[in-house]
């Protein structure tokens, strides 16, 4: 899904989330609004089986790769939890 999204967007660049789940990567570039400094941030994440995407879509004052990886992580922490056969709890209250 990554690389087919980054192959479109314009301006992309990589991004580094850090370490969340067993894989992750993530590319930025300019929303498709058009709007002056509008982007767009997309986060694949994978934990065992599971690969989560995340998109996110800003207007040029809003600091969006925080908030994205926010949610990145606590998608990812909920499935882990689903695949340990737990009933996933976390929430954005929990990822610092």
């Amino acid at each position: 899904m990554w690389k087919s999204w980054s192959e479109r967007s314009i301006e992309r660049r990589e991004l580094s989330l850090g370490d969340i789940g067993d894989e992750s990567d993530a590319v930025t570039g300019l929303s498709a609004s058009y709007e002056a400094g509008a982007k767009t941030l997309f986060a694949q994440v994978r934990v065992g089986s599971v690969i989560m995407l995340t998109l996110g879509e800003a207007g040029a004052d809003i600091e969006l790769q925080n908030w994205v990886k926010k949610c990145a992580v606590v998608f990812a922490e909920r499935a882990e939890q689903a695949q340990q056969g737990e009933t996933p709890y976390a929430t954005l209250d929990d990822v610092a």
